[in-house]
Formats: C-alpha cells, structure tokens, sequence
C-alpha cells in the first residue's frame, strides 16, 4: 500500500512500480496500474502486460495474480511481449522458463491452452518474416506446406512447380519469379475436418514475395533494405492454416500461396512487357515493383475457378501507399462487399487489431484499364496506390461476392519496440484472420 503512494508511481494506463523483496520470497514484485474504469478495455490489458514483458528481464519464473481480469487478453500481451528474434546472435538473452497464473478458474484452462497456441503462431509468423531472404525462399515456404500436411491428417498440399504454373497459364506468377534462380511456386493447403459445416470452402490468398528488389524499376536504398518482409501474407497464411488445425477450427479453408522472387538477371521481366494472366486477361507491365498484385491475380483466379467460394480474401504487403495513409498500426482493407468488410472490422476490433476500410473507387478504378492490353499493373497517373492496387485484383476475383482485399504493407512490420510488438515482424493480422473465419 506504502508502494502506491509513491509519487513515481501514477497510476496511469501501463505504469507500474517494482519492489524488491527478501530472497526467501520472490525476488522483486511488480504492482501494475490497468488505469481507471474508462480505460480497462480487452486491447489496454493486452498492452499493459506487454510492457510488463519487457520490464522483465532474468527471471526465469513468473507468476501473475489475474484475479477479476480478462485471462486471454493479459497472457496474450505477455506472451507476445517476451518474443525476441535471436536466431543468428551469438548471445541469446534469457527466456521465461515458468509461468504461473493465480485467480484463473478451472474453465478457463482450456482458454489458456487455446491463447498459447495462438501466441506461438504469431510467433512462427514473426521468425519467417524477420529470417533474411537467403534462408526464407520459394522453396523453402512450400516445404513448409508440406511439413504441415505431414503433421495434421486434416490438412492436404499440392505444390505447383515453375514448369506447371507456365502450363496452367499464369504468366504473371512466371513474370514476376523468371529472374531469380529461385523459381516460383504455387502452392495450395486445405484444410477439411471431417466436423466442418461448411461445403465451400473460405479461401486465403497469401502474397509471398520473399524478396523485393522491385526488379528492374529497382528499389532505393532506404527501402529495400526491408524486403525481406514481403512474404508476410504467406507467413500469415501459413500460420492460420497450423492453428486452424491446432484448435480444431470446423471450418473447411483454402490457402493459396504464390511463391517467387522478384530479383534482377538478364531474364528478368522488363518493363512494357504484355502477358497472360490464368484468367486470360492480358497485362502490360508499367512497373516491375507493382509485383505483388501480379502473383496474387494468378492466385485469385485459380482459387475462384478451382473451389468457386462463398468467401474469399488476399493477404499482402501490397503498396507503401497504405503505409503512408494508414501508418504502420491500422491495416487497408477493400473489398466488394460491405458486410463481409464490416465482419472483418469487427473481428479486428476483437482482438486488437486495427483496421480502416477504403473505397474502390470506380473512377479510379479505370485507371487500371490499358490502351494495348486489358489491364496495366500500375496506374501511370498513380496517386490511390492502395486503392489501385485492389482495384487491379478486383479484376481476378470473376464471381465471388464476398471477397476483401488486406493490404498489410504498413501493419506486417514494426519499425520499433511498442508494448506487445518488436521492432521487425508483427504477426498482423493473423488474430483477425481466425477470429474471422471462427464467426464465418
């Protein structure tokens, strides 16, 4: 109580005091404020144990009194506030290696389990995307694919080679991959329990560029240093498709990943270069770093033809356009369907994850139209690049009523240390993503 009145100690959103005990007791206990009535929202309790994560530095057991607190909320901010990406130091810091929860009752251990889980793929999302691109290849997702078809009997692989994506037609997956000497992948998951409800299936594309150079409208050095990240929709993609089998999630699901590589040789695509997309629309390729909306019109239109689904999504680090009209904490999300937008939001909402919906214009989206092919890939007059982008992608997605678009460019990477996010990747929006397809 003493401790309380302590005039360091204001008691705000997130502050806390520390006090050091005897040693036959626990080493240092640390009060924590959650703030007044006003600010105890699920979202604030996540950042307040966040920030306690980092303030905890050698102790290898950790016990919190949860008493009268939202279980889920305060044990996924912790859990996410202890990641650190230490794969290639020399020195790794020391873990948590116990952790102890008081006031939690006997019903919500399975909520507890569930959360861990949770938490550990967001994990998995963050080391594929902090790992650099010469260990995080096209090559190296898809057999990721597969470890997954061999660890759950409920989940299937089929991985499309180079040769077989140029047979099935999808030239755009070929344009953008033909300068790597990593060859491009399509590579397709389901996900069938034998309890799922629903007889089409929800399907997820994920953009998986493993590394941006922008191809011959080459990046600049302030930019390209961080392309490793644009195969955060596949990492996301791949991770919802571990967890939904985890959690044992009813819900029969697709994932679709376009794998390549846009790199720069003397095969790499040039720019003013026209090709054939899967659905037969033509292409002129304005720009090689308008990339990512040409894997993911391969991948739309084959998941629309193949499974013909009521609900469909694209997961991408698509424009810097949505980094610089939303910032680096609330995702882009368009679509063609106001209430399947709204379901998004709300899902968001629930578990911390900001996001922002944005028009697709139909003036704008003429701008997508080309005078030589039917479509160009980058508006010559850009200016809504991150509505123009899904407006291109709007062009592949044939009958699906339901389809929205996540442009992801800004909330896949944080650029610094925030409460329950690291500097490098976030793991967004793969919370969403289940919470999503758990109230579809």
């Amino acid at each position: 109580h003493e401790a309380l009145k302590d005039p360091c100690f204001d008691q705000d959103l997130g502050e806390s005091v520390t006090l050091h005990t005897a040693k036959d007791t626990a080493a240092k206990v640390i009060i924590l404020s959650l703030g007044d009535e006003q600010e105890k929202s699920s979202e604030n309790l996540r950042r307040a144990f966040g920030q306690v994560a980092k303030q905890i530095k050698k102790s290898k057991h950790v016990c919190f009194d949860l008493s009268g607190l939202e279980v889920a909320p305060a044990l996924e901010g912790f859990l996410l506030g202890t990641y650190k990406f230490e794969m290639y130091l020399s020195k790794k810091s020391d873990k948590v290696e116990k952790l102890s929860l008081l006031g939690v009752a006997n019903k919500e251990q399975d909520l507890i389990a569930d959360t861990q889980k949770i938490c550990e793929e967001v994990y998995y999302v963050r080391d594929l995307v902090n790992n650099p691109d010469h260990t995080i290849t096209p090559n190296f997702l898809a057999d990721e694919a597969k470890k997954l078809a061999k660890e759950f009997k409920s989940i299937s692989v089929t991985d499309f080679s180079a040769k077989q994506v140029e047979k099935m037609g999808m030239g755009a997956i070929i344009a953008v991959g033909r300068g790597s000497v990593h060859e491009p992948h399509l590579v397709v998951l389901e996900y069938k329990p034998a309890s799922a409800k629903n007889k089409k299936p929800i399907v997820v594309v994920g953009k998986g560029i493993t590394f941006d150079t922008g191809g011959l409208n080459l990046k600049p050095t302030g930019h390209i240093e961080t392309m490793k990240q644009d195969m955060a929709g596949a990492a996301t993609s791949l991770a919802l498709m571990k967890l939904m089998a985890r959690l044992r999630v009813p819900v029969y699901t697709v994932v679709v990943l376009p794998l390549a590589e846009n790199a720069i040789s003397d095969r790499a695509t040039k720019p003013g270069s026209i090709i054939s997309a899967y659905n037969g629309k033509t292409i002129e390729i304005t720009h090689t770093d308008a990339e990512g909306r040409l894997i993911l019109a391969d991948a739309l239109a084959y998941a629309e033809k193949k499974y013909k689904p009521e609900y469909m999504l694209d997961v991408a680090t698509l424009t810097g356009a949505a980094l610089v009209t939303l910032g680096r904490d609330i995702t882009a999300v368009m679509g063609n369907s106001e209430s399947f937008v709204e379901t998004y939001l709300k899902a968001a909402k629930e578990v911390g994850e900001k996001a922002w919906p944005l028009p697709i214009d139909e003036d704008y989206a003429k701008s997508v139209k080309g005078s030589i092919s039917d479509l160009i890939n980058l508006s010559r007059n850009e200016k809504a690049g991150a509505i123009m982008g899904a407006a291109f992608l709007r062009e592949f997605i044939g009958k699906t009523k339901n389809w929205i678009h996540l442009d992801i460019a800004g909330t896949a990477w944080a650029e610094k240390n925030s409460h329950y996010r690291q500097e490098g990747g976030t793991g967004d929006p793969l919370r969403t993503l289940l919470k999503l397809v758990q109230k579809l």
